[in-house]
Order: C-alpha cells, then sequence, then structure tokens
C-alpha cells in the first residue's frame, strides 16, 4: 500500500540490535589493522617475528645437537625470558601502547567516541584488550614456547658435563614453569598498565613514550641505589630492576644453590659455598613483589579508567 513505510528496512534505536559488534571489539579491530597498515609498527612486527623465530630456532637446534647438546640451566632460563619476553613488550609499548590515548586526546577523539553508543567503560576496555592481545603474541606466547620446549628437550640427569644448575627432573621442570609463567603475566600486566596511565595523561605520543621511559628507568636506578642499603632479599623491592630478579632470578638461584655447593664440594672448590645476603627472607621478598605490582597495576587501571570518566563529564 502506497504511504506505508516497512520498518524492517530501517536500523532504529527500537529494533533489535543483537547482531551489532561490541564497542570495544571495533577498537580492537581498528588498532590491530592501524598496527599492521603503519609502516614502522608493521617492520617492527616483521623484525620481532623474525629475531623470536632465529633464536627458538637456534636454541632448538643447540637442545636436540646429538653430539654436544647445549645445556639448558636456570641461568638460560632467566635470560630467555628477559630477552623473549620482556625486551619485544618494552618495545611495543613505546611504539604502540603509549599513543592509544594520547594520540586520542591530541585531536579530541573522546568527544567523538563518547558522543555515539560508546561508554568510557567499553572504550577502555578496547584498549586493553587490544595491548594485552598484542603482549601476549609478542612477549607472552613465545618466551612460554620456548621455555616449554627446552623443557621437553633438554630435562635430563644432572652430570659433570651439564654443570649443578641444569634441570634434572621433572620437579625442576615443573618449578620453572611455576616461576616463569605467573612472573612475566605480572610484569607485562605492569607495563601494560603503567603505559595506560601515562598515555591517558598526556596529549602526544612521544610524550607518553617519554614519560614512561623516565618513569620505569627513573624508578630502576632509584631502586638499584636502594639496593646498597640492604642485605636480604628485601632490597630488591625497591624498583622495577629489582622485581625482575625477585620474579625470575631469584627463585632459580635459590633453587639450585644447595646443588651448586655439593657440586663444586665435588671439584675441590668452595666458591659457592657461602649463601648470598640476598638469599635471606626470599619467600617474603617474593609474596612482597607479587603484592605490590599486582596493587600498583590495578591502582593504574583504575586511575586510567577514572580519568577516561571525567573526561566524559566535562565533554
Amino acid at each position: 500500500m502506497s504511504g506505508t513505510v516497512e520498518l524492517r528496512r530501517f536500523r532504529t534505536w527500537n529494533s533489535d540490535a543483537a547482531d551489532a559488534r561490541p564497542g570495544w571489539s571495533i577498537l580492537v579491530r581498528y588498532h590491530a589493522r592501524t598496527l599492521l597498515r603503519t609502516w614502522y609498527t608493521a617492520t617492527m612486527l616483521v623484525i620481532t617475528a623474525v629475531f623470536l623465530a632465529l633464536g627458538i630456532g637456534t636454541a632448538v637446534a643447540g637442545w636436540s645437537d646429538p653430539v654436544y647438546p647445549m645445556e639448558l640451566s636456570s641461568w638460560d632460563l632467566g635470560a630467555g625470558v628477559v630477552a623473549f619476553s620482556l625486551l619485544p613488550a618494552a618495545v611495543f609499548v613505546l611504539l604502540v601502547g603509549a599513543p592509544l590515548f594520547a594520540e586520542d586526546l591530541r585531536y579530541n577523539a573522546p568527544l567523538f567516541y563518547f558522543s555515539r553508543p560508546l561508554r568510557p567503560a567499553k572504550y577502555f576496555q578496547g584498549k586493553l584488550v587490544f595491548l594485552g592481545g598484542l603482549l601476549g603474541a609478542v612477549a607472552f606466547v613465545p618466551a612460554v614456547l620456548l621455555l616449554v620446549l627446552g623443557l621437553l628437550l633438554r630435562v635430563g640427569p644432572q652430570t659433570v658435563e651439564t654443570g649443578p644448575r641444569a634441570l634434572a627432573t621433572g620437579a625442576d621442570a615443573f618449578h620453572a614453569l611455576a616461576v616463569v609463567v605467573p612472573g612475566i603475566l605480572v610484569a607485562l600486566l605492569w607495563l601494560a598498565a603503567v603505559t595506560l596511565f601515562v598515555s591517558a595523561h598526556t596529549r602526544r605520543a612521544w610524550h607518553a613514550a617519554m614519560g614512561v621511559t623516565v618513569l620505569v628507568g627513573a624508578w630502576s636506578l632509584v631502586g638499584a641505589s636502594a639496593q646498597v642499603l640492604g642485605s636480604s632479599a628485601l632490597k630488591h623491592l625497591g624498583g622495577p630492576g629489582g622485581w625482575i630478579n625477585l620474579l625470575f632470578w631469584l627463585p632459580l638461584d635459590v633453587r639450585y644453590h644447595d646443588r651448586a655447593v655439593a657440586f663444586d664440594e665435588r671439584r675441590g672448590w668452595d666458591g659457592s659455598a657461602v649463601r648470598p645476603d640476598d638469599h635471606e627472607l626470599f619467600g617474603v621478598a617474593l609474596t612482597a613483589v607479587y603484592v605490590l605490582m599486582l596493587t600498583t597495576s590495578l591502582l593504574a587501571l583504575w586511575a586510567t579508567n577514572r580519568r577516561l570518566r571525567r573526561m566524559e563529564a566535562i565533554l
């Protein structure tokens, strides 16, 4: 009939919107496409992929060599975690994470976002999911893959050639997983939370990147300076550099110290017979660093979300 309008042809606020994508997922897709289409971030992705592939391939080839297999020790685990998780994560939080809020604020993009049916919580969720997924892909997954491959290929009985810090039993492998995996997760969460907090309080990408660098670097320097004042494991609680020691190096060092002492005694050495000072109160320090990092991460995320809500009220 003429003059009749079929409402099903139009999208109205009263129509069924169940098939619409959540607002945060649209932000995730947008940032993922921007990441792949921007020349310097795409180039860095390729470089990181090549670095990780060569590193993992070289390690696997060394561990599986039937003649001279490469040792997998507790020190190798610590170095591998830093190289394959924290270094790529640091690069991408500066290149990609720092501009997430800063560039939006520079061009008043929240005025556009919040004028649509997109609340600050969903806006914040989209940014957080994108950065978390990126860090998971370039940092968490490669480090855990390297760890699992090393444990599968090189965990075996200890010999004089492998040394006292070689992973010799299934208990050693389980301990390594229990130490490294939660440590990586907490470290990446803290790095992402601090980056988003700084980005939400600046209006230029390079300002945010410099802010993250100065904050983490200065905090690490202060913490390193404070280490000379203490003699137990608690001295590592002063800054991010010490936190890395507590998360990755010291748990492995404490476990293998007694084994290293026995190994040295069999060979007539006594250089490792004295337990280092930072082994004292290690359990207390390890618990404290997890509580400290999780607390500061949650506070940084809360402050970032609060900043966005206040911005909505102003706009």
